[in-house]
């Protein structure tokens, strides 16, 4: 057999890793499955956590790194490890890869950026770069962080790839219809709340509004309000992560700004723009 990469038809085999390697351009044909380990310790040297990784069925290169560069594996084992505690076989797999390389031989990682706190803010990046809308605290499940470091490593990724509105960006249409879907399951009240959002939006924009991290829960109170719909206050509060007080709080300053005072005032009732007139 010869290597798909360069045509060469000599190869060494590792028996522990279970890999066959060509010897002109150091391709890594992995035969066999295998597991890398990551593991934690505490400052008196005892172990605290092990997490392992398993690499799936494929090819690699091992020469695509420079020896200085070798702990760009380590990090990616990290990055992988996150990906995986949020979904097996993550797509994004390969784009994560590109942008940890180009972070490393930019310089954009330091050494008060440990390999925790890396992975977590590149995966949210990464994600939320696509438009996927998850929580932080949910990307940090696999990784106890520093949550400074890692937001404020997050705002300095979004800036090396140009693209800063990524992070102070929510996708609100994504994450609206996950938060709906954690309130009520229905397609009417799914479409509902994607309506809602359509026809208040623009208003929103228009006046500086700044959306809260609440906005989408408090987007479906009104929504399950003004149609009298059985979703108690108390389990759209647990369902979405919220207190009920912060979700109401948003909720008055989106329907104040439709020229509404409370929500009692919209119960049962088609809401429209009270100030469009104010507007014009």
């Amino acid at each position: 057999m010869s290597c798909v990469e360069c045509g060469n038809d000599k190869f060494s085999f590792d028996e522990v890793m279970g890999e066959r390697i060509c010897e002109e351009c150091g391709l890594v044909e992995i035969t066999e499955l295998f597991e890398q380990s990551v593991s934690q310790y505490n400052q008196s040297g005892e172990l605290v956590r092990e997490s392992t990784f398993r690499n799936t069925l494929g090819t690699t290169n091992r020469n695509r790194y420079d020896v200085s560069e070798s702990n760009i594996q380590t990090g990616l084992v990290y990055c992988n490890l996150v990906l995986s505690s949020i979904a097996p076989n993550n797509p994004l797999r390969d784009r994560v890869e590109e942008c940890y390389i180009s972070l490393f031989r930019g310089h954009v990682f330091s050494n008060k950026y440990s390999y925790e706190n890396r992975a977590t803010a590149l995966v949210y990046y990464v994600l939320k770069e696509n438009g996927i809308a998850i929580k932080m605290s949910e990307v940090r499940k696999e990784f106890e962080c520093d949550m400074r470091k890692v937001n404020k490593l997050t705002r300095i990724i979004a800036k090396h790839f140009g693209n800063s509105s990524v992070y102070a960006r929510n996708n609100i249409v994504s994450l609206l219809d996950k938060t709906s879907r954690q309130v009520s399951d229905t397609a009417e009240f799914i479409t509902l709340c994607q309506e809602m959002h359509i026809m208040v939006n623009p208003i929103l924009e228009a006046n500086n509004f700044t959306k809260g991290r609440t906005y989408c829960a408090a987007i479906c109170l009104i929504v399950a309000s003004a149609n009298l719909m059985q979703i108690k206050q108390s389990d759209l509060a647990k369902n979405t992560g919220y207190s009920i007080s912060t979700i109401r709080i948003q909720a008055k300053k989106i329907l104040q700004m439709l020229g509404y005072d409370s929500l009692k005032e919209i119960s049962g009732k088609i809401i429209e723009n009270k100030n469009k007139k104010e507007l014009q």
